[in-house]
């Protein structure tokens, strides 16, 4: 089984885009298993320890709006995703870690990232994003069947 996991926060349009992609590609493939959550959390973990292949997407500042940045993730050996005060945030290759040491299994994974145009406070992607979706979510479909392993 493929796992997406889509995040970020939708009421700041472009931070969006990872629950949106996530979201548009249910039904995609029979194996796929869709989450879209705020933030990484410690709750991920058992579903990820579950999964053959881990997929991570986000928004990214500071890139070019629309750009796809495809980033292998390796599990943290050291992985602590104790939870602090503040945050309940983590990153994916501390879950990948944390799945390795609490359930024995982590899958490949892969970070999929897309250059964001605004967070500004909004329910919808910006309209600079919005007209590049569907050609990101081409290279997004491409970038899942080529990043997979084989069974």
């Amino acid at each position: 089984m493929i796992l997406i996991i889509g995040y970020g926060n939708p009421l700041r349009t472009d931070d969006a885009v990872g629950q949106t992609i996530a979201s548009a590609l249910e039904g995609w493939r029979e194996d796929l298993h869709i989450l879209t959550v705020y933030q990484l959390t410690p709750e991920l973990v058992d579903p990820i320890s579950q999964s053959d292949f881990a997929v991570f997407i986000d928004a990214r500042a500071g890139e070019t709006p629309g750009a796809v940045i495809v980033e292998p993730v390796e599990a943290q050996a050291d992985a602590d995703i104790s939870v602090g005060a503040f945050t309940h945030h983590v990153s994916p290759p501390a879950l990948l870690g944390a799945a390795r040491t609490l359930y024995g299994n982590a899958p490949a994974g892969v970070l999929i990232s897309v250059g964001a145009a605004s967070f500004e406070y909004g329910s919808t992607l910006s309209p600079q994003l919005q007209a590049m979706l569907p050609a990101i979510m081409e290279q997004v479909r491409a970038i899942i069947e080529t990043s997979q392993p084989s069974p």
